[in-house]
């Protein structure tokens, strides 16, 4: 019977990038759990200046991701782009 072309020894070590990053993964959470009030101390600076990625992050742990479309249960869907767009150009 044919060992398909195994041979003992052959090939990566199972879990050695696995185990490398599950320690990493372990220091990173411990550090960060560490000095979580600083860092979100820092998140919400940067969101209060107007930094739209931390405005994101901050959102989407809220309330999570947006999806990314608009379904109405009318099927109303143009009708609500144009009617934000009137809301746009009335701000403008």
């Amino acid at each position: 019977m044919s060992l398909g072309g195994r041979r003992p020894g052959a090939g990566r070590k199972k879990g050695t990038d696995a185990l490398a990053i599950e320690e990493y993964r372990k220091l990173l959470v411990k550090k960060v759990l560490a000095q979580k009030g600083p860092i979100i101390d820092a998140l919400i600076n940067k969101a209060l200046t107007g930094d739209v990625p931390a405005l994101k992050e901050i959102q989407e742990r809220l309330l999570g991701k947006v999806s990314d479309k608009l379904v109405l249960e009318d099927g109303g869907f143009i009708e609500a782009l144009q009617e934000a767009k009137k809301l746009r150009e009335k701000k403008s």
